[in-house]
């Protein structure tokens, strides 16, 4: 797991971010979903299709949405995956955790059963699922933490080759649409959808590399006050190295703040770059000594004598 898919897990695991998540999906934005409702989950699923080799797949998050605070009854199961890459058979990946996790189901039901020695009819007992049991349903979302737009499929249909199928055929071959929030994608008056700093990163990370919409966000007092997790989610995923000016004794960063410093040091570099440039068109001329080559380039004396000695390696 690459250093963006850790920051972004860890992110994830938050709860008031992971509701607001599935809140903006499911409910456009209302707060149906509420964190204190949200149990963890092992996130490993194993299963054994052939009785024999068994089948090991680990989610990244996976919390399970229980009734209300006195009732730890779960009447969803939900996962999410968190995409610092286009993945372009995200489909078939997310149908097995699925399969995984109902068949975990149906295999700890029939624990209990036995466990309880409850009675069953022969075809109960071979199944160990019972006519009454119910599976918990189960929903997984995607979060694609890119800027650009996610070209992968988003159906299995659309991994399969379709084109010469017969219409009788197709309408018998089952889909499976993932579930995806990508940046790029959403519509600038939907943002306000979310209710944590999940709006600012997805905000940020779809604006990144939009000059005249970052200028505008930097304005915006939406940004003067940013969870530190959030900002450090925003860096990994932008390769943007923001000054951590903390605001506050809660450690929340002004993101205006620390954008334009910034634009000043990029700028500072860009300067630099170009003074060292400057220095080494004199140190081929072999017409100036040391000392007034770094009197014109505005570069200390220890600086041009490194680059001097870096262009008698070369």
């Amino acid at each position: 797991m690459g250093n963006i898919d850790i920051v972004t897990k860890h992110y994830l695991e938050d709860s008031r971010i992971f509701a607001d998540a599935f809140n903006y999906f499911i409910y456009d934005g209302k707060p149906v979903i509420q964190p204190e409702q949200l149990r963890p989950l092992d996130a490993v699923a194993t299963a054994t299709p052939d009785g024999e080799t068994p089948v090991q797949k680990t989610r990244d998050l996976l919390k399970c949405l229980v009734a209300m605070e006195d009732d730890n009854r779960a009447y969803a199961i939900l996962g999410l995956e968190n995409q610092s890459d286009v993945h372009y058979a995200m489909p078939v990946r997310n149908l097995l955790y699925d399969a995984l996790t109902y068949q975990k189901q149906v295999r700890d039901i029939a624990d209990k059963h036995r466990a309880d020695r409850d009675s069953a009819t022969g075809a109960e007992f071979l199944s160990g699922f019972h006519k009454e049991d119910k599976l918990t349903p189960v929903i997984t979302l995607v979060i694609y933490f890119g800027a650009n737009y996610w070209d992968g499929p988003t159906s299995l249909h659309e991994m399969m080759k379709l084109e010469e199928t017969d219409e009788a055929l197709k309408s018998m071959i089952d889909d499976y649409k993932i579930k995806l929030i990508t940046p790029a994608q959403i519509k600038a008056e939907d943002f306000a959808k979310f209710h944590t700093n999940l709006r600012q990163v997805m905000e940020f990370i779809k604006y990144s590399k939009d000059k005249e919409n970052m200028a505008e966000l930097m304005r915006s007092d939406a940004y003067r006050s940013i969870d530190a997790a959030a900002v450090n989610v925003i860096e990994h995923c932008t390769h943007l190295k923001l000054k951590p000016y903390i605001k506050n004794e809660k450690g929340d960063v002004d993101m205006c703040e620390a954008w334009d410093e910034m634009k000043k040091d990029c700028k500072a570099e860009g300067m630099q770059k170009k003074a060292a440039e400057i220095a080494k068109s004199m140190l081929q001329d072999n017409h100036l000594n040391y000392d007034k080559i770094a009197e014109y380039s505005g570069l200390p004396l220890d600086t041009v004598l490194a680059l001097a000695q870096e262009m008698r390696s070369a």
